[in-house]
C-alpha cells in the first residue's frame, strides 16, 4: 500500500526519490528495532522487547489517519471471491511443493499431488479471472503488456539471488574457507550500511533525468554479477574478507533496484491498473525466494553428491553461484534489450 500511495501523491519524476526514502526508512527502522530489542533482551526485559514495537505502530496509525488522503470509492467495492479461492489453491499447492520437495523428494506422491493441485488451481484461476471482468484481482489482460511482464521478470531475478546470499555464502565461508563464525556473522554489515543510504541517493539521481530507470536496473544487475562471478571459483584459499567486500555491492544493487522496479511497473500500465501492477510486483518478488530455495537446493545436493567433504561442499556452492550469476546476466540482458529500448522510445 505505501508504494501505491507514493505513486498517487507524487509526480512521476518524484516517485523514485520517494521510493528511496521509504526504503531507507524501512531499512533503518528494522536495523534499529533489532538492536533495541537485543539490548532489552540482554537486560532481561524480554516482555518489554516484545511489546515495545506497539509504540511506533500506534504513532504510525495516528499519522496515517491524520495525514493520508482518504478518497471515497465511487462504487461499493466488490471482492473477487472465486479468484481469491482459486489463487489460494494455486499458491498452496505450488509453494508447499517447492518447500517440501527438497526434503521429501520430488517424486514423492505427496509432492506430485501438490503440483497437480497447483496446476488445477492455475487453470481455475485463469478461467475465473477471465470471467471476472473489472473485479478481477489479477486482470489476465495485463500479461499481454510486454513492458510490465519484462519488469516483473527483471524484478524477480533481482530477488532470486538472495537465497544464495543468505544460505550458500555463509555455508561457503564456514565449510569451505572455514572462516571463524564471528567473521561470518559480520558478513552483511557493510551491505546493510549501503542499504541504508544508497536508496535515497539512487532515487534522487533517477528522478533528475528522464530515462534513468533502465540505467538503475542495469547498475543493480552489474553489482550482482560482480558479486557472484568471483564466488563461482570458491576454494579454501580464498580470503573470507573478499566475500564481505563483494557482498557489500549487493547493498548498492538493492538500493538502485528498490527505487525503480515498482515505479516502472506503475508507469507501464494505465492509471486504473496502478494498484494491481504494484501488487503484481510484490507477488512475483515473493515467489523468488521459495523457487530459488528449491532450485538451488537441487543444484547443491546434486553437485555435492551427499558428501560433507570440503571438496564436495565446494562443488555444491560453486554450482549455486554459477546459477546465480547466469540468472543476473539474463536480467542484465533483458534490461538492455527491452527496458532500455522502451524507455528510449518513451523519451
Amino acid at each position: 500500500i505505501p508504494y501505491i500511495i507514493l505513486g498517487e501523491i507524487n509526480e512521476p519524476k518524484d516517485v523514485p526519490k520517494g521510493m528511496g526514502l521509504l526504503t531507507t526508512v524501512i531499512t533503518v527502522g528494522g536495523f534499529a528495532g533489532s538492536i533495541l530489542a537485543g539490548i532489552l533482551v540482554d537486560a532481561g526485559q524480554l516482555l518489554l522487547a516484545v511489546i515495545f514495537p506497539v509504540i511506533p505502530l500506534a504513532i504510525g496509525i495516528f499519522l496515517i489517519a491524520k495525514n493520508l488522503p482518504n478518497k471515497a470509492a465511487a462504487t461499493k467495492p466488490v471482492i473477487d471471491v472465486k479468484g481469491v479461492i482459486a489463487l489460494a489453491v494455486l499458491l498452496t499447492g505450488f509453494l508447499f511443493a517447492l518447500n517440501l520437495g527438497a526434503t521429501m523428494g520430488w517424486t514423492n506422491p505427496v509432492i506430485l499431488a501438490l503440483f497437480v493441485v497447483a496446476i488445477v488451481g492455475a487453470v481455475m484461476f485463469i478461467k475465473v479471472e477471465k470471467a471476472a471482468g473489472p473485479i478481477a484481482i489479477v486482470p489476465i489482460r495485463l500479461f499481454s503488456n510486454k513492458k510490465l511482464v519484462i519488469i516483473l521478470i527483471v524484478g524477480w531475478i533481482a530477488y532470486f539471488y538472495q537465497t544464495a546470499m543468505n544460505t550458500y555464502i555463509p555455508l561457503a565461508l564456514l565449510n569451505v574457507i572455514q572462516a571463524p563464525a564471528t567473521l561470518t556473522g559480520m558478513l552483511q554489515l557493510p551491505r546493510t550500511a549501503f542499504s541504508m543510504f544508497v536508496p535515497v541517493m539512487a532515487g534522487t539521481w533517477v528522478g533528475k533525468k528522464t530515462g534513468r530507470r533502465w540505467q538503475a536496473m542495469a547498475i543493480s544487475m552489474i553489482c550482482y554479477i560482480i558479486t557472484f562471478a568471483p564466488m563461482c571459483l570458491t576454494s579454501p584459499a580464498m580470503p573470507a574478507v573478499l566475500y564481505i567486500a563483494l557482498l557489500a555491492l549487493t547493498g548498492i544493487g538493492d538500493g538502485f533496484k528498490s527505487v525503480v522496479m515498482t515505479p516502472s511497473a506503475q508507469a507501464a500500465v494505465e492509471p486504473q491498473d496502478m494498484g494491481i501492477a504494484t501488487a503484481l510486483v510484490t507477488f512475483f518478488n515473493s515467489t523468488a525466494s521459495p523457487i530459488a530455495a528449491a532450485v538451488m537446493g537441487v543444484v547443491y545436493d546434486t553437485l555435492r553428491g551427499g558428501s560433507q567433504e570440503v571438496a564436495a561442499v565446494q562443488a555444491g556452492v560453486n554450482g549455486v553461484f554459477v546459477l546465480t550469476t547466469i540468472s543476473v546476466v539474463i536480467g542484465l540482458v533483458l534490461v538492455f534489450l527491452f527496458v532500455r529500448k522502451d524507455e528510449v522510445k518513451a523519451a
